[in-house]
């Protein structure tokens, strides 16, 4: 459900701002444990798409805005295997 906030089709979101939301999704990451269900890796990339796609919307200037996304990219990368991701890190 967390994985819905980060929805940008109605609003804004930044989660330097929305810190609520940052902490929930990250306290939700490690406390995955694997291995997991093939809907939990389906939500895991949603979340690492949204990242980056809210992370590319910030201007040159707003370059610190974009730690919780590196954070949230970084954990579902190295920890959950989604190497893929790894250029965006």
């Amino acid at each position: 459900m967390l994985s819905k906030w980060l929805q940008v089709n109605d609003q804004d979101i930044d989660l330097l701002q929305d810190v609520w939301l940052a902490r929930w999704l990250y306290a939700t990451l490690v406390c995955l444990h694997l291995p997991l269900e093939p809907h939990v890796f389906s939500t895991l990339r949603y979340i690492a798409r949204s990242c980056i796609y809210l992370r590319n919307q910030l201007k040159a200037e707003e370059v610190q805005r974009a730690a919780p996304y590196n954070l949230l990219l970084t954990l579902i990368v190295q920890v959950f295997a989604q190497s893929d991701f790894k250029e965006y890190i």
